[in-house]
């Protein structure tokens, strides 16, 4: 199976890039690498087999001023920019006239990058087209990276709400229309009615281990175990980001400002932390997949233990703070954050800005979920302050007898945590009660946790 690390790009930009990024790394700890005149409004990403990821943004209008409003791609070696995969993202520009004209850009409804070989690519999309309506949709493939394009003549005038391509075997694909899931066998040339999902018209995922199973992702998410023969509702709640760590076993979810998982890829779900404002992105870091990013309108935040707390890790972004997608790619000290109107690289070494340090606090009082859980012996308890107070933290077994206690002193405002050793106890299910004596008042909260030994 062919393997290649990166979209090929062998487009060559002929003006000034000085208007559209501003490089050097700054005392608040990020380098802007784009800065749109317009504003960005979308991103994509996948991963490859070797780990790496491939994303590319779409600005509102695109660096060649060319009014094709196109996805654009990174050059890490140069610190440039140029549209991607030869343009076969861009949008299609529409005019026709019905008493009054009519005219706009439209983007493709759905594409998809093969993992294996990113030279092959599905995109969805618009051609140009005289008379009205507008919308002549075809379905093109190209196994040069966009270079070339063949048309797949037996799905003109049809859109796909989604595509995905089977990341250990890409002759394989599956799409959905109306309300049918098909699957290609050929790498898209030709189709066939595989299942039926009435009323969808989210997006498709398949796990990058167990290829059997495939996500619908909509106003729910639905689940098949089978290839896509069947699917069933795996939760209720409306997913806005997907991520998969741990090679897979592990999905990470968003869901408004609550952070979900699932440690079954996909059949359960838990909740394992929840922020003051919505979650916009989340990635993990292929290095270290205990670290995962999260992004608000505030800025930036990272977990250290898989996403049961974070904290807010740079909120000095400028000129743009809310931030809409995040990559961290293998082997980087930096992870790129996207705003709705800059590119940034988000630097290791630092933290939040020192000039408003009253952001960097908790928002509330908050016991954490232990972690791990269940755990032996050694597991972590962390909880927020977002005053100083007395702090006790104590342990107690079903009966209700205090066994340990973790924390009894004064504790300055921030983010804490506590190590629980379990070494004498025995198997079991206790709780821990964090009770805080301060100005704000009393808070008091209890958790459940579980001895496996």
């Amino acid at each position: 199976m062919k393997r290649t690390i990166c979209f090929i790009i062998l487009l060559v930009i002929n003006i000034s890039l000085s208007v559209e990024f501003t490089a050097g790394q700054n005392s608040y700890g990020w380098e802007r690498i784009y800065n749109s005149i317009y504003g960005i409004d979308g991103a994509y990403t996948n991963g490859n087999t070797t780990g790496t990821k491939l994303w590319i943004i779409r600005p509102v209008r695109n660096l060649l001023g060319t009014g094709y409003y196109d996805f654009i791609r990174y050059h890490e070696s140069s610190n440039s920019w140029s549209p991607a995969s030869h343009s076969i993202f861009k949008a299609v520009y529409y005019s026709y006239y019905i008493g009054y004209t009519i005219s706009g850009y439209e983007y493709p409804p759905s594409f998809a990058v093969s993992s294996a070989d990113t030279n092959f690519i599905l995109v969805n999309t618009t051609v140009e087209h005289q008379g009205a309506p507008p919308y002549d949709k075809r379905l093109y493939y190209s196994y040069d990276n966009g270079l070339n394009r063949a048309d797949i003549v037996d799905f003109q005038l049809k859109v796909f709400h989604a595509l995905a391509i089977n990341p250990r075997n890409d002759s394989i694909c599956y799409a959905s229309y109306g309300d049918s899931i098909v699957i290609s066998d050929d790498r898209g040339v030709s189709w066939s009615r595989h299942s039926a999902l009435a009323g969808f018209s989210g997006s498709l995922m398949i796990n990058p281990t167990d290829t059997n199973i495939l996500y619908a992702v909509d106003d729910s998410l639905w689940l098949s175990s089978n290839g896509g023969l069947d699917f069933h509702v795996a939760s209720g709640k409306k997913f806005s980001n997907m991520i998969f760590i741990n090679s897979g076993a592990v999905i990470l979810a968003v869901s408004g400002k609550v952070l979900y998982a699932s440690t079954d890829r996909g059949f359960t779900w838990a909740v394992r932390d929840s922020l003051a404002e919505i979650i916009t992105a989340v990635d993990a870091d292929p290095d270290n997949e205990s670290i995962v990013y999260a992004g608000t309108s505030k800025g930036l935040y990272r977990s250290a233990d898989s996403g049961y707390t974070f904290q807010l890790f740079n909120n000095a972004f400028s000129p743009s703070r809310k931030v809409i997608f995040l990559c961290k790619q293998p082997g980087a000290n930096y992870v790129y954050a996207v705003t709705e109107e800059a590119v940034y690289k988000c630097w290791f070494s630092f933290l939040v800005n020192t000039n408003e340090n009253s952001e960097a606090l908790p928002l509330s009082f908050k016991l954490h979920q232990n972690y791990p859980n269940p755990f032996n012996p050694v597991t972590t308890i962390t909880y927020d302050l977002p005053n100083s107070g007395f702090v006790t933290l104590k342990v107690y077994d079903m009966l209700g007898r205090q066994v340990k206690t973790l924390v009894n002193e004064m504790k300055t405002a921030g983010f804490h945590e506590a190590q629980f050793s379990a070494e004498k106890l025995p198997s079991g299910a206790y709780f821990y009660r964090l009770s805080v004596s301060s100005n704000a008042g009393e808070f008091v909260a209890v958790r459940k946790c579980i001895i496996l030994k």
